[in-house]
């Protein structure tokens, strides 16, 4: 936003450097203990960036969280739906393969469903960009 490259550049360095160091230890002890580094990394890189937005650009919190609520509820809301029907279809004996391809393919229908409700305009933009040409721009 600022012209400074420099920074995201040397964020993305910490990051890959934490991040290999952190899995490196951690996948040895397991998926679970991989994921729980990978979630604690997260959470320190969430506020690493807001504190360098704030000093950059002089983002606050309440502008900063404001843009992030909004999807972090419709992402909860999907995880509850695709849970559900894990939940359902486990009740069924169905086998695990078709399970997780119908788990995938009902997250992806909420995903879309979210899209068509929530981010209809956005959508339509990205189309019309993706597939109409500009005949000025030719």
């Amino acid at each position: 936003a600022k012209g400074r490259a420099d920074i995201g550049f040397k964020c993305h360095i910490l990051v890959v450097v934490m991040n290999t160091t952190a899995f490196w230890f951690t996948a040895q002890r397991g998926v679970f203990v991989l994921a729980q580094a990978w979630v604690v990394l997260f959470v320190f890189y969430f506020f690493l960036n807001k504190w360098i937005l704030g000093r950059v650009i002089g983002l606050e919190w309440k502008e900063f969280l404001s843009v992030l609520i909004s999807p972090a509820i419709r992402s909860i809301l999907m995880g509850c739906i695709t849970y559900s029907g894990y939940l359902i279809l486990i009740n069924y004996g169905i086998s695990k393969i078709i399970s997780l391809v119908s788990i995938v393919i009902l997250g992806i229908i909420v995903y879309g469903l979210f899209v068509l409700l929530f981010e209809r305009r956005y959508f339509l933009d990205l189309l019309n960009l993706t597939f109409k040409r500009n005949q000025a721009a030719i």
